[in-house]
Formats: C-alpha cells, structure tokens, sequence
C-alpha cells in the first residue's frame, strides 16, 4: 500500500508519499526529505504511541523518507501517515493494495487530534484521484465536505485499524443557507444608499462609502454583508478550502454556509492581509474569496497595500514569493470601502466646518490613489439622515431589501453567466451585447466620459452597473439605468478626487 501526508503549499497543495526502509543495525529512526522541527519530532510521539496501543516497535534500523525530498514539510500533520505506514511496513497492519492519504496529529496515548487543513488535503486527494482518506473522528464534517471519497476516521490509532473496513463513508456535507435577519432593516431615511448597496450586492460591484462621522458608513457597510446571495456548492468548498489552509474551517458544519465577510484592522500587515510569512500562507484578501473585503477608513491603511489590491480585484488571484518559492491563491472578492470627505471629516456635515486645505484634502486620498478607485464602481456620498426621516421613514424588511437582489442573480445565472461571474466580471464585448445601447444612451455615456475624463475602465465599470441597475427590475437597459449608473459613479457631494 501506497500512504501519504499532506503539504499546504498555495491554494493546491502536495501530496506526500511516505517511503520507509527497515534493515538490520542500531535501533533508531530518521526521517529525510526537509522535514521540520514538529517532524522530526514525531518519531518519539510515534514510538511511545505504537507502544501504549499495544503495537510492536520496530527494533530496527528505519530510514523514512517524504517524497519530494526537495519541498519543506512542516506541522505534526505528518504524525497519522508517518505511524500507518510504519506499521504497515512490519507487517503489523495489511490495508490492502490501496492508496491512502492520512491527515492527523498522535497523541501519546495513541488518540488522535484534528489539525488545520484536513479539507484542503482531501480536496487535494480527490483532484490526483485517491480514493481512500484517514483523520482523526473530530474532522469528519471537514473532510466530508469533499464528494467522493472513502473516509476513514477514529478517535484513536487502535480503532482506525480495527473499524478500517467499517469506517467507510461517503457524501458531502449538506450546507444549510442562512437566511436574512428577521428583525427590521436598520437604515432608514437613506433610500440612495440601500439602492446602492442592493446594486452592489446584485451585480458584485467594489463600493465606496464616504462621508462625515455619523453618516452611518459603517453601519451600512456591515448591513451590506447579508444582502450577498447564498452560496452555491461549488463556491462554497473553494472558498471554505482557503479557510480550511488558514486553520479557520467552520464547526460542526465543514463548509461555509454563507459568504466571507472579511474586516481587516489598518494596522494589519501586507502579509496579513495579501498572504504569504515563511509558510506562504493565504490573507485576507483569499479568506474573502467570493465574499467581501471591508476596509473601515481606508485612508488609514498603507497606500502600498491598497495598490497592491490592483492586481487581484483584477486577476481574482494573488501571487505570493518568498525566498525563492512562490505560491498562489484566489481572491476574487469584493472591496467594500468607507472614508471621511477629508481629514478632518466635517466635509458635508451640518454640523461642523471644515478647515482642511486643498492640499490636505489632496493628500489624504492620494492614499487610496486614482488607480485604485478607477477599480471602484460605485461611489456613494453620505450625510447623516435627518432624526425627522428616520423617525418617520416606514420600516423595512430584509426580504424587501435583499429579494431584488436575488432576483437579479437569478436573472445572471439564466443568462448563463453562472454563480460565480456577476456582472462585475463581464468584459466590454458581453456588455455591448447585453446592453444593446440606443444612440441616445451612446450620446449620453459620451458626454459623461468627456466631461468626467473617464478611462475605459470606467466606461465599462458605468455599463456593467447599469446592466445591474436593469436586472433588480428584470427590464432591459433603459437611458434611465445608464444615467443612474453614471451618477453612482460620480456623486455629488463635493467627490475630491479625478478619475
């Protein structure tokens, strides 16, 4: 029989054959092949394992080897693979003429522990086409959230071998949706702004929220996260599978049932954020992956990180090097921002003045930069709702709220655009095609992007929101939709940057 381990490394990973040879000389162990600290350490926790099991120690010369010897094995993960293929090797443990990846942590008495990644090695496993999979009992939701497989799980050394036939199961963890809130929804007297985030969650549109303190940026912004439509399966696995590398799975589930709501802290490093550290392991930007990436006060974080979302707000992936190894991960997310108007944020308040020079006003969004809001589809201004409106504003329900947006989901999955492209990702050549723009929407989209000096970008940006703004009504893209589009794109409100 043929056992591996496992190696997170990027999004895929490795597997790891285990090779042993026993031969006759001084007693002892070694493992080659660039183990690490916890590796290397594992030999004893195999011994004293084995002997309190009730297994034989071999009193023999070993020599493991992982295989490839040239990549970095890290983490007791290699404790579960490195004990069955010893005894499979002294002839204390016949599995047959099979291929089996095991995944877990050995305890001194012979229990076995969960470790981080047991749904990314399965997953893994069953892409190179094995079958059969051993984990400790405590991550069975985990790694039945991958179809296919034959699964083997214990709580202990001793009961895997003995139920190895019995412990055979199969399937995929059922993922039960969470609903919307049943509670009212919580903006009231702000009816532009629920337009804009139904418009974002609807087509996958990157948003800034910007304005005075008290406008209720923030509120908005985490009102957003469960306007998101619920995950499909597919979805749901590749993007539960960056958290299982995170060490982050969901319990007892296995699988994420509803979308990443990521909520960084600006003094966060790049690392934390865009992934990588010694083990290149995935950020924020990947654990947000078919979900949303929230930066409170954008400008406070570093501009050199907010340029460094440029490349996968486009890609949908980041790559990540370190001395000399480089790793990948997705990261097709979307960028929910929010901002003062200015330094000192009393721009648009009716409250206070603003004392804050052009030149102040300059530098404090040049932190986000042009190139990075050229990617930013919807820009929304904010003052805070009068106390009459909100007192007087009818209440609404999260179903009123969020079922256009699943209307207009549903209408991009009958186009055949599938769950995970929105209308965000659509190129220039679907968008004419879709939109079948009359003279009169040409003649108005020239006049903005004169006036406005926009790019390409951003005429592509205002046609993909319009086509959105179309769905949530299920109509055909009207002038309206395209004027609407274009002033979500350039506010009024006294906007301090350029396209």
């Amino acid at each position: 029989m043929e056992v591996f381990g496992y190696a997170p490394w990027g999004y895929e990973g490795h597997l790891v054959r285990v090779e042993i040879d026993l031969h006759r000389g001084i007693p002892g162990l070694e493992i080659v092949g660039l183990p690490g600290s916890a590796v290397k350490e594992a030999r004893d926790r195999i011994r004293i394992a084995l002997h309190r099991a009730g297994f034989v120690y071999p009193q023999d010369r070993i020599l493991i080897n992982l295989s490839p010897a040239d990549l970095p094995k890290t983490g007791s993960g290699y404790d579960l693979p490195l004990a069955l293929a010893l005894l499979a090797a002294s002839g204390q443990w016949t599995a047959g003429e099979v291929s089996l990846l095991a995944h877990g942590e050995l305890s001194l008495d012979g229990s076995l522990r969960r470790v981080p990644g047991t749904l990314a090695a399965a997953a893994r496993a069953h892409e190179l086409g094995l079958r059969h999979i051993a984990v400790p009992e405590a991550a069975v939701a985990e790694a039945r959230g991958v179809p296919g497989l034959e699964l083997h799980a214990a709580a202990t050394l001793t009961e895997l071998l003995a139920f190895w036939e019995q412990s055979s199961t199969t399937g995929t963890t059922e993922t039960h949706h969470e609903l919307a809130p049943t509670e009212p929804f919580l903006l009231r007297g702000q009816p532009e702004v629920v337009k804009a985030l139904q418009v974002g969650a609807a087509g996958g549109h990157s948003m800034l929220l910007y304005g005075p303190p008290g406008s209720g940026k923030t509120l908005a912004a985490r009102t957003f996260e469960s306007l998101l439509p619920p995950f499909d399966g597919d979805l749901s696995l590749e993007t539960s599978r960056l958290w299982s590398l995170a060490g982050k799975s969901p319990d007892p589930q296995g699988l994420l049932v509803s979308r990443p709501f990521r909520e960084p802290h600006h003094s966060a490093s790049t690392e934390g954020i865009l992934g990588g550290g010694p083990l290149l392991s995935p950020g924020e930007i990947s654990l947000a992956h078919h979900g949303t990436l929230f930066l409170d006060e954008a400008p406070e974080f570093s501009p050199r990180l907010l340029q460094a979302l440029r490349e996968p707000l486009e890609s949908g992936r980041i790559q990540v090097v370190r001395a000399g190894r480089s790793a990948w991960y997705p990261a097709r997310f979307l960028l929910l921002m929010t901002a003062n108007g200015c330094p000192c944020g009393q721009t648009g308040s009716h409250k206070g003045t603003c004392f804050c020079s052009a030149q102040q006003v300059r530098r404090y969004w040049d932190r986000i930069g042009n190139a990075l809001m050229d990617r930013v589809d919807l820009r929304v201004f904010m003052t805070p709702a009068d106390p009459q409106e909100v007192l007087q504003a009818p209440a609404l329900s999260w179903e009123e709220v969020r079922d256009p947006v699943l209307v207009a989901r549903q209408r991009q999955r009958e186009r055949g655009q599938g769950p995970s492209r929105p209308n965000s990702l659509l190129g220039l050549e679907e968008l004419r095609d879709l939109s079948a723009l009359k003279a009169d929407s040409h003649d108005l989209l020239a006049r903005w992007g004169h006036r406005e000096d926009w790019s390409t970008r951003a005429l592509g940006s205002v046609l993909r929101v319009a086509l959105t703004l179309a769905d949530l009504e299920a109509s055909p893209v009207l002038l309206r939709h395209l004027e609407a589009a274009c002033n979500l794109r350039k506010p009024s409100g006294g906007e301090p940057w350029r396209d």
